[in-house]
């Protein structure tokens, strides 16, 4: 008896700390997110009302998302012309309604993270400086969103993480790099053309062409080659991929922002789980090939493509003893950032700058006119696009009507002041870039025009405040690809528009639709004619 006493004894010695442990435990999981959802949200919302800024009342756990959901849904499904003007309301409705009922500066929650909607183009200038490069970062919640499609990599990395990476990737992208990559820009944009040729050959040298996927397929084809070289085929398979995987945050990604979810064990989240896996595997498998070629002595260097150049950068840093080499994780997510970013962004850009030039000839025979004149007959080359200043402005104004990217969003990493601005620690700052770039205070009555003239005297003059166009941010921590894009974007239309012309489709809806980046719910269709020399 005593002996079955004792070991009972024994057994709840051993047993309550584990007991203790685990409630203690518990208890302090359940405190975390009472702060996290409750407490923390209080106090940002206490300074934020203190300081004048007011918004939509905020739901407990999701905040405003489920709102704005419901306000993007209930646009026009189609507007009855090609016209600029209703293009905010299309693809921020919520910051249309909340700007008219609590002020251009104003408090809207995603999530429990209070963001400041921020457009004083004095307190932006000041936000996007070197002043607070490394107390100013991305949100955790922004961070769940976007990393199934781009990796933790450069745009979501913060502090000396993202300091440090700028460093190393940085030289890739500069000016004499990105020359190496030109001619291969130019075949893949002259084979594209080539098909072209055949299918408007069948129809009397005139047809319809779908151009949103054209774009896509091309620039796909463009990040594969640049980013992966002779591995490109491996790479179209990763963007399959990451298509899919940007179709699944665009119908899921208001549930992303809830801790833990993507655990859940449900089939949509066990199927994000399988391609996540799939996408690094593969790129995981291409950064070892590189390395292990050029190991055992069959390849004297990583290469010319981005992939090499970014191993190169990050071996000289680590044989100077100045940074440590990139982990193969960072270098996984670099190449899901640029893959999905390089491509995504460019493949819209080149589809609204055809679709704004097939309906205005006129600035469409001046870049015609241009590149003719600069090219004299050759294929585009790196000379002769730095010298286009009428396509150049083309593009500059597409991204003022259209920008891939609608927002920007900075998260305070510290206690901190902002210009008058008092800013605690996990609030937020929203920039909503369409609006600043459709912002007639800013532009001028001709706002919702599309006249690329404004760019004529460079993007600081092109309206009434040089911080004004935001396609790429500006500061610091500006988009480190935009001469890659710019490089791009100006090799394929200095391609296509001497061998064909463009006019609009009468099967085209135009529906400006914002899904990651700004994009035409139903395609872009648009009539293509060859022109004869």
């Amino acid at each position: 008896m005593e002996t079955l006493v004792f070991a009972r004894w024994k057994s709840w010695a051993v047993l309550l700390p584990i007991c203790l442990v685990a409630s203690l435990r518990i208890i302090w999981m359940l405190i975390q997110f009472i702060d996290l959802v409750w407490w923390t949200p209080k106090r940002h919302a206490i300074v934020a009302q203190k300081q004048g800024l007011r918004g939509p009342a905020p739901r407990l756990l999701l905040g405003n998302v489920m709102e704005i959901k419901r306000l993007r849904e209930s646009v026009p499904d189609a507007l009855h012309a090609f016209r600029h003007d209703l293009t905010l309301q299309q693809l921020l409705p919520e910051n249309v309604l909340w700007s008219k009922l609590y002020g251009k500066n104003h408090l809207i929650w995603w999530g429990p993270d209070a963001n400041i909607v921020m457009t004083d183009m004095d307190i932006l200038k000041e936000l996007l400086s070197s002043k607070h490069t490394l107390s100013l970062g991305k949100p955790l919640l922004l961070t769940r969103f976007l990393e199934p499609v781009t990796g933790i990599g450069l745009v979501l990395a913060n502090g000396e993480t993202w300091s440090h990476e700028r460093r190393v990737i940085g030289p890739a992208f500069h000016s004499d790099k990105l020359k190496g990559l030109v001619q291969t820009m130019v075949n893949l944009a002259v084979n594209m053309a080539d098909s072209w040729d055949q299918i408007l050959w069948d129809n009397d040298g005139e047809g319809e062409i779908e151009i949103e996927g054209n774009m896509a397929e091309l620039t796909a084809d463009i990040i594969a080659h640049t980013q992966f070289g002779s591995s490109y085929k491996r790479g179209r398979v990763i963007f399959q991929l990451l298509e899919e995987l940007k179709e699944f945050v665009y119908k899921y990604g208001h549930l992303l922002i809830i801790p833990g979810i993507r655990y859940v064990p449900i089939p949509a989240f066990r199927r994000l789980r399988r391609m996540t896996l799939v996408v690094e595997t593969s790129i995981q498998d291409i950064i070892k090939d590189r390395k292990a070629a050029v190991q055992a002595g069959e390849n004297s260097s990583y290469g010319a493509d981005l992939l090499g150049l970014m191993l190169s950068e990050s071996e000289k840093n680590s044989q100077d003893k100045k940074q440590p080499q990139l982990t193969m994780q960072q270098l996984v997510d670099e190449c899901k950032t640029f893959f999905f970013a390089g491509h995504e962004t460019t493949a819209q850009l080149l589809t609204w700058a055809l679709l704004l030039l097939a309906h205005d000839s006129t600035w469409q025979d001046k870049a015609r006119a241009e590149i003719v004149s600069l090219c004299k007959g050759k294929i585009p080359d790196f000379e002769s696009i730095s010298k286009m200043k009428t396509v150049e402005m083309i593009l500059f104004e597409t991204l003022r009507l259209f920008t891939p990217a609608n927002s920007i969003i900075r998260a305070a990493l510290c206690d901190m002041k902002v210009g008058d601005l008092h800013v605690l620690k996990g609030m937020c700052f929203w920039i909503p870039i369409a609006s600043i770039h459709l912002d007639p205070e800013l532009w001028g009555d001709g706002v919702y025009d599309f006249n690329p003239e404004r760019f004529a005297e460079g993007i600081s003059k092109a309206a009434k405040h040089p911080m004004a166009f935001l396609p790429f941010a500006h500061g610091p921590r500006n988009c480190i690809g935009q001469g890659f894009a710019l490089m791009e974007a100006k090799l394929v239309l200095a391609t296509l528009l001497p061998r064909f012309s463009f006019a609009p489709s009468p099967s085209y809806r135009h529906c400006p639709q914002l899904m990651i980046t700004t994009r035409p719910k139903y395609g872009a269709p648009i009539i293509v004619k060859k022109l004869s020399s």
